[in-house]
């Protein structure tokens, strides 16, 4: 393994490695943000005790194209492809990723963009689980969640908890046995989006379970938005159950705003502790027959166009995807 910065580029590696220490990864174990490592493919199973492991590197990097096929295991901070931070796109992980806390499918967790990335793995761990990242300080864009999450708090399809989703598709199934559950992401104390994205798959929790967040929690600044999302997955647990939002509790006022979510639930968009404040503006509970018409899609691209022609203001200047038709589905789609 390589320590350090420098550029690693068109390598195929396979093999074991059991490790009780930290920063761990096939191909680095830790560096900075100017080692790039690029078009890489790692055969490589790794069952580690310490932190910070990785498919690709376990901390930190500047991470491209790279592909991860090995099963990955370590504690906290355990990611397909890093186990913490880096700099991560158009990369793809498709094996099983287990730890204690802070797991995802792509990274562990993350104070950097993660950007056209897909997990086709098995994510299993306690707490702050995700199919793309446990945990996103930064930005997720573009990235799509295929297989089931297995977690206990701070569970989502995409991620545990983070800072903003855009663009973001989860397919697979997100079960719970403790709170803060989501589609799309588990819990948000920072503030920030989850906008332009959709869950299609069953969300399963105990407390706080929602069909795009399971929880906008107690902090004073979190004024988070969910803003054009919609979900048909299954939702299911013993209290605090939303459409789109289990529980809103706290200081701060959330919004959401052109999200969606089938009436056949019998759910409401979220649910509110008194002294909380939610705005809900322009978001309904739809029939599954229309979410799969012409008009509803029409509404998505409607937001997705008045929103790109504008300055852009919670998505660092980044555009929303426009959405079309899944052919196999029936329903809306994001166009990558």
């Amino acid at each position: 393994m390589l320590n350090g910065n420098g550029t690693v580029e068109n390598l195929i590696i396979s093999g074991n490695i059991v490790s009780t220490g930290d920063n761990v990864g096939s191909i680095c174990s830790s560096s900075t943000i100017r080692m790039k490592i690029t078009n890489c493919i790692s055969y490589v199973n790794i069952q580690a005790t310490g932190n910070n492991v990785g498919g690709i590197t376990g901390n930190y990097g500047t991470v491209t194209n790279c592909q991860n096929y090995g099963e990955i295991y370590g504690e906290e901070n355990v990611g397909g492809i890093v186990g913490y931070s880096g700099i991560i796109t158009n990369c793809r992980n498709y094996e099983q990723v287990s730890g204690t806390s802070f797991v995802g499918g792509i990274s562990g967790a993350q104070s950097s963009l993660i950007k056209d990335c897909e997990n086709y793995g098995e994510i299993i761990a306690s707490n702050n689980v995700g199919g793309i990242s446990g945990y996103n300080s930064k930005i997720i864009n573009k990235c799509i969640n295929y297989t089931k999450i297995n977690g206990i708090n701070n569970v989502g399809g995409i991620t545990g908890s983070a800072n903003s989703v855009i663009n973001c598709i989860n397919n697979g199934e997100v079960e719970s046995s403790g709170s803060d559950v989501g589609g799309i992401i588990g819990s948000s104390t920072s503030g920030k989006v989850i906008i332009n994205s959709y869950n299609s798959a069953t969300i399963q929790g105990n407390e706080n379970v929602g069909g795009i967040m399971g929880h906008a929690a107690y902090t004073q600044n979190n004024m988070s938005k969910i803003i054009n999302c919609y979900e048909i997955g299954e939702i299911s647990g013993t209290s605090n159950i939303g459409g789109i939002l289990g529980r809103k509790d706290g200081y701060g006022t959330n919004y959401i705003e052109y999200c969606y979510w089938p009436e056949e639930f019998n759910l409401n968009a979220a649910n509110i502790k008194a002294g909380s404040l939610l705005e809900i503006n322009k978001s309904q509970a739809y029939s599954l027959k229309h979410i799969r018409t012409e008009v509803f899609l029409k509404s998505l691209n409607d937001y997705v166009d008045s929103y790109n022609s504008g300055n852009k203001e919670y998505t660092d200047s980044e555009e929303l995807l426009h959405w079309e038709m899944d052919t196999e589905t029936g329903y809306p789609t994001l166009d990558f």
